[in-house]
This record gives structure tokens, sequence and C-alpha cells, in this order.
């Protein structure tokens, strides 16, 4: 929980940063196909979520393989729900109560 929590720092962090603000919009897409990518691509499924300060959901996705992705997720009114992957990367490891892996240097 802490290192989720931490991640969702990170995020707000990142989001004020403009470079990262304009990437996110060529890494935008509707939810549903960012979940078949994950799945069907890299194998990477949900292992938690929360809410960040401007009431989007925040999402972790990781693979067995340490793959990983966080995506910020928005819900429409009208019930869309629209993506954008905040930031993916390999080496993911949960520590001495899961799977541990060493990030290659």
């Amino acid at each position: 929980m802490r290192l989720f929590i931490s991640l969702i720092l990170i995020h707000g962090f990142l989001s004020s940063s403009s470079a990262v603000a304009q990437n996110k919009a060529a890494r935008c897409h509707e939810y549903s196909h960012f979940l078949k990518t994950l799945n069907v691509k890299f194998q990477e499924r949900l292992l938690g979520r929360g809410i960040d300060g401007t009431h989007a959901v925040i999402e972790l996705f990781v693979s067995k393989e340490g793959t990983w992705t966080i995506l910020q997720t928005r819900i429409f009114q009208s019930g869309t729900k629209w993506a954008c992957i905040i930031d993916a990367g390999r080496s993911w490891g949960s520590g001495p109560s899961g799977r541990e892996t060493q990030p290659e240097l």
C-alpha cells in the first residue's frame, strides 16, 4: 500500500511537467483498448488502484515477467472511459512478500 501511495505522489509530481503532459497526449486511448493490449500483449494484470487529486483513477498493472504499466483513467458522464499511460517499465518486484526482481542497470 505504501508503494502504491508513493506511485500516486510521483504521478502528481510528473503531471506538473509540461514535457510529460505533452507526451501523455500521444499515449491516450479508450480504456478498453489498454485493457486488451496489457492483457494480451504483455500479460499484465491489475495489481492495485486509487484515486488521484484530480479524481482520476490510477491503476498499476504488472506481469509475472516483471513488466508494469501505470494508467490514469477519467470516466466521463457519458460513461466513456479515457485512459493515458503515465509510465511503464520492466523489472517490477514486489519485495519479500512476493516475486523479487533485481533491476537491470
